[in-house]
């Protein structure tokens, strides 16, 4: 059993690439302490450096004995079958140690705390940018029942960043992925975009050599001790991918009713209705209602995949009906009918004229509690959009639990909208709507005369364009996105942090009168469906390209068609000139197939790799007698993994880039026995090279020198800076949560 002295979630993630599992060969304790005392505000040679290191990891493993559930684990598990671990991972720049900006963690701190690890974010990239720097990290293993015997070793890797701008700085901090790691940057997350190449050992720069840990593991000191998983099968690396766009969700959380509605009273009905009044006859709709619903509704209209909604429903046979009918439309109602509560019942009366003026009497019995949230709490980190109706805030018996609904959604990365309903300015004022959101709202959808009846700005007119955007859209700095407009419905404007669109002239008043019932709501969940529809599609089914795009961009920004191109190798043909000609011809494959994607997609990603040896390409195995060939070449060698990428603009049809990037890889000498265990796992099947560096085999991996992901099959360094300097689309940008571009 593996003992770490770290609780790093990065460290375990390694771990369990290699085939480790947590629980049964290895533990995680998070040992607190301050390691490092004698590394900074210093000047240091990095035989000091390399050091001093160990000597931090020494102490951990020194800490940890001291601990009292450590101290537990060691005698329950038998001090003679584990392996005490200590490790410590800095970034070493121009002779000083650079280390995490926080040393706690990030969940849950204060605001100051977090703007002063900020703070420091900024200036560490700020130092990196365009630089050479070292990734040095400490290693002691040591035997759980005599400490003393012990191996060590540093692992130092060489990087240099990119001359990335500082918007990449502030961009990249808003994340809040740097603040937990020395020198401010992730590699394994978004941060790997700011990465020109790296030297040595990819883990290292994550948190844990692999290859060389697992060098110290096989020590004849740790016999016995620890259990190799490297032949376990692991039959999901290849499998393919699903194709199709990316299935979207949304909790609309409100007023859930029993609706009685006329909508086909006579035009100006209400302006000229005169005593004794009139007889009007035409049809009742019956139908569910409210808030949530309506919108809930819509957004299964425009596209959702699954929308449910978060309300009380009454235990009466009304409630019954509502839940029957929401389910025949194929709307989730997250609560159970509540036996001790009736149905609220809303009576609608609605002209035609030019203002569409409408009646509501409503018998309200809406109550959400904070225990109503929590049993919703699993719908709501798993929806992509949480929808909350204005009137859950203004209603004191909806309030709390409405809080707590966004407060759900902001620390699961769910895009929040909030709708303001009709003068919610007269049931709470603009500083209260504030203290009450805290920052949590990603889109406000509003009618014009409410913000500025908000704002004490009534005497201005709703259509006053300049005024708006002037004056009033800099008041509301608070919240990224604004969906505006006019309470006639004729126009609309949208401000996002990329910029205003508009003001649009909307179709009101061409649609029917049924078709104005929910008009907002409509348009709300249009704009969110396109806005969080793909932009990137991938022409391959690869697992391990789709991860690592999923890594630099937000999931549902991505859109998977497999090509299907044929790989045949043509004669006289280099290995970089076939694999630059097959992306490019798989990018061309999927835009003249009839276009068969999402309106929205704006680059399509072709992409090929291969591994090279002494000039001839090394096959995708198909069998264990192939992939034992492959190996056995590799070994002890050092090669070349090579990926064509083409990117095409998917409206034209015009390539704007094709190229290749390389990457030098050098494999470790092979026992036959590592190979035959590394077979038995089916990883190489199928893979360029017979190997998938992402996975077991990076115990093979002496050193790369270039971009890690190019080995594994999509090199995102370079992905990036392509996107932006030919398609003029940040990566910052392809981010639900926010940051969208209007294209």
């Amino acid at each position: 059993m593996l003992l770490f002295t770290s609780a790093s979630p990065r460290r375990k993630a390694l771990l369990q690439q290699i085939g480790f599992c947590e629980g049964i060969d290895f533990k995680l304790f998070d040992i607190k302490g301050n390691f490092k005392f004698n590394l900074f505000n210093k000047r240091l040679k990095i035989d000091e450096v390399k050091k001093l290191v160990i000597e931090a990891a020494q102490l951990k493993i020194q800490k940890a004995l001291d601990d009292d559930e450590f101290y537990q684990n060691l005698d329950i598990l038998g001090r003679k079958k584990t392996v005490l671990i200590g490790i410590d991972t800095i970034v070493y720049f121009k002779q000083r140690v650079l280390d995490r900006p926080l040393l706690i963690n990030p969940q849950g701190i204060d605001k100051e705390i977090r703007n002063r690890a900020n703070e420091k974010v900024r200036k560490m990239l700020s130092q990196l940018k365009g630089e050479d720097f070292s990734v040095l990290t400490g290693l002691v293993l040591a035997q759980g029942d005599n400490p003393k015997n012990k191996k060590t070793y540093c692992v130092a890797t060489e990087a240099k960043m990119k001359q990335y701008s500082d918007n990449d700085i502030e961009r990249y901090t808003q994340t809040g992925e740097p603040l937990d790691k020395a020198g401010g940057f992730g590699i394994q997350e978004r941060g790997v975009i700011l990465f020109e190449k790296i030297k040595g050992s990819y883990s290292n720069v994550v948190g844990l050599p692999i290859y060389e840990f697992v060098e110290l593991l096989q020590d004849p000191l740790f016999e016995g001790r620890v259990t190799w998983r490297i032949a376990e099968k692991n039959y999901s690396e290849n499998l393919p991918v699903t194709e199709g766009t990316p299935e979207l969700s949304v909790v609309s959380v409100g007023d859930i009713n029993y609706d009685i509605s006329y909508s086909r009273l006579p035009e100006q009905f209400f302006s000229t209705l005169k005593p004794p009044g009139q007889h009007v006859r035409g049809e009742i709709k019956c139908s569910p209602g409210g808030t949530a619903v309506i919108f809930a509704l819509k957004a299964k209209e425009e596209g959702f995949k699954k929308c449910s909604v978060l309300g009380v429903i009454g235990g009466d046979p009304l409630g019954k009906s509502i839940e029957e009918d929401l389910n025949r439309q194929c709307i989730n109602t997250i609560l159970p009918a509540n036996y001790e509560r009736s149905t609220s019942v809303s009576l609608i009366l609605r002209d035609t004229r030019e203002k569409d003026t409408s009646i509501t009497i409503t018998d309200s019995c809406q109550a959400l509690s904070v225990d109503d949230v929590e049993k919703a709490s699993n719908d709501i980190r798993k929806a992509d959009v949480v929808f909350v109706s204005g009137y859950c805030l203004t209603d004191q018996n909806r309030q709390e639990a409405a809080c707590k609904v966004m407060e759900l959604a902001k620390e699961n990365g769910q895009l929040l909208v909030l709708d303001v309903h009709v003068d919610m300015n007269k049931r709470i004022d603009y500083k209260r709507f504030l203290d009450l959101t805290k920052g949590k709202v990603d889109i406000l959808s509003a009618e014009i005369s409410t913000i500025l009846a908000w704002l004490g700005e009534n005497e201005h007119k709703q259509d006053d364009w300049d005024f708006l955007i002037r004056d009033i859209i800099p008041k509301l700095k608070e919240i990224p996105t604004l969906l505006l407009r006019t309470s006639s419905y004729s126009h609309e404007i949208i401000v996002s942090p990329s910029g205003i669109l508009g003001p649009n002239e909307l179709d009101y008043f061409q649609v029917s009168s049924e078709q104005r019932l929910g008009y907002a709501d409509k348009r709300t969940a249009c704009i969110l469906y396109q806005l969080m529809s793909p932009r990137i599609l991938l022409a391959s089914a690869s697992p391990r390209r789709l991860e690592l795009l999923r890594q630099i961009i937000t999931k549902n920004q991505i859109e998977i068609l497999s090509s299907n191109h044929p790989e045949e190798i043509k004669e006289g043909e280099t290995p970089e000139e076939r694999v630059r000609r097959l992306a490019k011809e798989k990018a061309q494959q999927v835009f003249q197939n009839d276009k068969q994607y999402s309106p929205n997609i704006r680059v399509i990603i072709g992409a090929d790799t291969e591994i090279v040896l002494d000039g001839e390409v090394q096959s995708k195995p198909k069998d264990n007698d192939e992939a034992r060939k492959i190996l056995k070449k590799l070994s002890g060698r050092e090669h070349q993994a090579i990926t064509g990428l083409a990117l095409m603009d998917a409206r034209t049809g015009e390539i704007k880039f094709n190229d290749i990037v390389s990457t030098k890889v050098e494999f470790k000498t092979l026992t036959d026995d590592e190979i035959e265990h590394y077979i038995q796992s089916c990883e190489p099947i199928g893979k360029a090279g017979a190997y998938g560096i992402q996975g077991k085999a990076a115990c093979f991996i002496k050193q790369i020198e270039g971009s890690y992901t190019n080995v594994v099959g999509l090199p995102l360094e370079y992905l990036s800076t392509i996107l932006e300097s030919e398609f003029k689309i940040s990566i910052w940008n392809l981010n639900k949560v926010s940051n969208w571009e209007f294209y």
